[in-house]
């Protein structure tokens, strides 16, 4: 009888803190996006071209392909995540802050590698908010993505108005309060302590947890995960923005307007994809459809006649993003126990910022070369590969989370 109350007890959703980690998470990605959308324009009028517009984009995810996976190791020895989503939302503000001294193409490239050190920090929210959730991890996932999507659209929407009433710096300081804000919230966040399965047990070694990333299932998801960031940064963060303005003659105004027709259904896939249509259909139809999908809207944008045609193709673009990395995200964090989920997230997370990195600064040289709609048309043929591959080797579902010595069998 005792046995069976303490495993309902440890099943039970913790509401109350998972709800001030989500405001927290929210405010923390507005303070990363908020000025998104301005930095190619602002990058050209400091004299940047296309390849330099890359590299300062890719700059954000440079970051994370080196830091993910020792955060991982270092937050799953210590057992405890709070202290390093503190440090994610204090990085996200000083990033901000420090944008208004940052005149100069080389200044972007240095606050864009801070603000790629605060969103390292991104897997710990993602472990914690999943304590909250016990048995859960599906759900678990499409909640704090879609509190992340959320933050990310208002951020990049609001941005651009409040740029285009009162100029750049005032966004910037919004990118500094949201973040600072986030950090005091963060304070009553309480941490846990976690271990496999909610028992106790000695800590992971360094080899153990490293041992994570030979994980067939994240070494999938992982790859998976580069394309599809591939797709997300080098075109509507970056280059969609950037065509808009080049082509289409995109006001500051219409660009946050094209992040709301990008986020709007994004964030509806991103919750609907985890709660509903992986349960039903499974992972594998669930991320070929969202490759199928980005390839045709991403190949089709330079032949769009105007701004409005521009708009709906991204709004079914974002229909097609929520389906992926949040899926992919959640396919590698039930590959593994509880007490390996900030390193398996470390690969992961590392693994797609090879994505936010090469998207931009590949698409930003083949756009020097080629032109943009030679990187349009890349992006297309990478999406139709991860359509592919998914297709062959993706399952349709995940199974239960394994235990500690069948994690490192697999």
């Amino acid at each position: 009888m005792t046995s069976s109350s303490s495993s309902d007890s440890a099943a039970k959703v913790d509401l109350k803190p998972a709800v001030v980690l989500g405001v927290a998470t929210f405010l923390y990605w507005i303070s990363l996006h908020a000025y998104i959308p301005l930095i190619p324009g602002y990058a050209r009028s400091l004299g940047a071209g296309a390849t330099i517009i890359g590299i300062i984009a890719g700059a954000y995810g440079f970051v994370q392909i080196f830091l993910r996976i020792p955060t991982g190791v270092w937050a799953d020895r210590l057992g405890r995540y709070k202290p390093f989503v503190l440090a994610g939302c204090v990085l996200a503000s000083l990033s901000g802050l420090l944008l208004i001294a940052a005149g100069s193409p080389l200044g972007l490239v240095i606050v864009r590698l801070l603000a790629g050190l605060a969103a390292t920090c991104w897997l710990a929210f993602m472990v914690l908010f999943h304590t909250y959730f016990p048995q859960s991890t599906a759900k678990a996932v499409a909640i704090i993505a879609t509190i992340m999507s959320l933050g990310i659209l208002v951020g990049q929407s609001v941005g651009p108005y409040v740029a285009s009433s009162f100029g750049l710096i005032p966004v910037f300081f919004l990118s500094f309060f949201s973040g600072l804000v986030a950090t005091a919230i963060v304070i009553f966040v309480p941490d846990r302590k976690l271990s496999a399965h909610g028992s106790k047990q000695l800590t992971p070694s360094v080899s153990e947890l490293l041992r994570v990333g030979g994980n067939s299932k994240i070494l999938l998801a992982s790859f998976l995960a580069v394309a599809a960031n591939y797709l997300h940064w080098g075109g509507s963060v970056v280059f969609v923005n950037d065509w808009a303005q080049q082509h289409l003659a995109a006001t500051t105004n219409q660009l946050g307007l094209l992040a709301l027709f990008n986020g709007i259904p994004a964030l509806l896939t991103t919750l609907l994809g985890g709660t509903w249509l992986s349960p039903r259909w499974g992972f594998r139809f669930t991320v070929v459809l969202g490759f199928l999908v980005s390839a045709l809207t991403i190949a089709i944008i330079p032949l769009l006649p105007n701004l409005q045609s521009l708009y709906w193709s991204q709004a079914i673009g974002g229909l097609a993003r929520g389906l992926l990395v949040p899926q992919l995200m959640a396919f590698a964090l039930a590959s593994v126990p509880n007490d390996r989920g900030a390193v398996a997230l470390g690969f992961f997370q590392s693994a797609y910022a090879i994505g936010m990195t090469s998207g931009p600064v590949l698409t930003g040289i083949i756009s020097d070369l080629a032109g943009l709609a030679g990187g349009f048309w890349v992006m297309g043929f990478i999406a139709m590969v991860g359509a592919a591959i998914s297709s062959w080797r993706l399952s349709d579902q995940t199974s239960n989370r394994p235990s500690s010595a069948e994690s490192q069998l697999k």
